[in-house]
């Protein structure tokens, strides 16, 4: 956890610095610090910077990207298309989404800067950039089989999701405050309303970075929030660049700069510490891997539960040196992902499973793995009453069904060493194997 924590603040300085950059070189200084500002103080960023996924070192590679697409200055810098070119390439060996984000605004940013004059030095500098890119992308991606995998893999998560897990086409459209929380959102509504009556003097590429990727993340059926958090700074150069140029706010500018500002300190102060507030909208629940509950949180609806989980498991006395397996029955990772980033904290020998949550294509072969034995040597059963085992379709097995399936074969191995009633009336099980013992 402290090594992602690192990283992650690597990343969270490159994200800074060049939302700065791009503020700086398309309009002003002003700009670029409160844009910086401002995207630091989103949910979606400042809870993603605290877990492993790679949605939030892709918005920082993302807006580094952008910084030198800009720096280029259409592309008659030669220095500067060539390191863009270098990061383009390390961009996309982040994640392979990268190209969603980036593709038709730097099209379009070449088509613009090809309008004016050396025309031989800008084709020039955008072969540059563009070879760079694969040369250093091409490390893996012109492996066919790295090429295939990685295309396999994201066509699977798309095309063969479950339909009872897909989202509706305006998923995202209708969940914006999420990202930007609902308090920012509501302030800077005079500001896109003004952006869009100005809409000629606007620059197409930071409109391009936000719609292209929101439109194709819309048609897929697999939809997460965390997939646009790299659009999140575009928003914050948007509305920041707006607040400064605008003649529509000149008379009040200091007081909306200074109400958006503390605006987004108390929307962070509200959401960190979870207060009272039973909108969704403005009190964040924080269940999924969107919002990694603990490790931003300390006061979700399930931290009660978890915490007497851990009590329970600091009480156990293990006599093996390895560490023992905690093993979900119930698709729940509301409980198991904490719990295990607890037991990591405070290096309890417990290692916490929960197979369920498993993508379709991460999922084991079927068949290869006997799930009904792996019980027989898992230390700790957990169990939740009133749960509904969820069949699987598609390549994935019915691993719910073949692990409980198990755990009634080798019932008589574990032992109940405990009953908690959570909050929504059910009870959770936790089951102790003492043929281990």
């Amino acid at each position: 956890t402290s090594i992602i924590l690192f990283i992650n603040m690597f990343f969270l300085f490159i994200l800074l610095i060049s939302v700065y950059c791009i503020g700086s070189t398309l309009y002003n200084p002003n700009v670029g610090i409160l844009s910086a500002f401002l995207v630091s103080f989103f949910p979606m960023v400042y809870g993603h910077s605290r877990n492993g996924l790679l949605d939030f070192p892709l918005a920082c590679m993302v807006s580094l990207s952008f910084c030198l697409l800009f720096k280029t200055n259409k592309f008659q810098s030669i220095k500067y298309s060539i390191l863009l070119g270098i990061i383009l390439g390390l961009s996309q060996l982040t994640k392979e989404a990268f190209i969603i984000f980036i593709f038709f605004p730097f099209v379009y940013y070449f088509y613009e800067s090809y309008r004016n004059e050396r025309k031989k030095r800008i084709a020039l500098n955008f072969t540059l950039a563009l070879l760079c890119a694969i040369l250093v992308a091409g490390i893996v991606y012109l492996r066919p089989d790295n090429f295939f995998h990685a295309l396999r893999t994201y066509t699977g998560k798309v095309f063969f999701l479950l339909p009872q897990n897909s989202k509706p086409i305006l998923y995202y459209f209708k969940n914006i405050p999420v990202f930007t929380g609902t308090y920012i959102a509501v302030t800077t509504i005079p500001l896109l309303i003004s952006y869009f009556l100005n809409w000629r003097l606007q620059n197409k590429v930071l409109f391009l970075w936000i719609s292209v990727p929101l439109i194709i993340f819309s048609l897929s059926p697999n939809k997460a929030y965390r997939f646009l958090i790299p659009v999140l700074p575009a928003f914050a150069l948007i509305v920041t660049q707006e607040l400064f140029s605008s003649k529509l706010f000149e008379r009040i500018k200091g007081i909306y700069l200074v109400s958006l500002i503390l605006i987004a300190i108390s929307q962070y102060s509200i959401y960190f510490f979870n207060l009272s507030f039973k909108d969704p909208y403005f009190f964040r629940k924080y269940y999924d891997s969107d919002f990694p509950g603990i490790l931003t949180y300390q006061r979700d609806e399930y931290y009660r539960e978890v915490s007497k989980l851990l009590e329970i498991f600091r009480q156990e006395k293990i006599k093996y040196d390895r560490r023992y397996r905690v093993l979900f029955l119930f698709d729940i990772g509301r409980i198991h992902s904490p719990l295990n980033y607890k037991f990591q904290l405070e290096r309890l020998p417990f290692f916490v499973d929960c197979p369920q949550v498993a993508d379709e294509v991460d999922a084991p072969t079927p068949g290869t793995i006997n799930w009904a034995e792996q019980v027989l040597y898992t230390g700790y059963i957990i169990d939740k009453s009133e749960y509904r085992t969820i069949g699987r379709g598609g390549g994935r097995e019915n691993i719910e069904g073949q692990l409980r399936e198990g755990f009634r074969e080798y019932r008589a191995n574990f032992k109940k060493i405990a009953d908690i009633q959570i909050f929504d009336g059910s009870h959770i099980y936790i089951y102790k194997n003492i043929k281990l013992e």
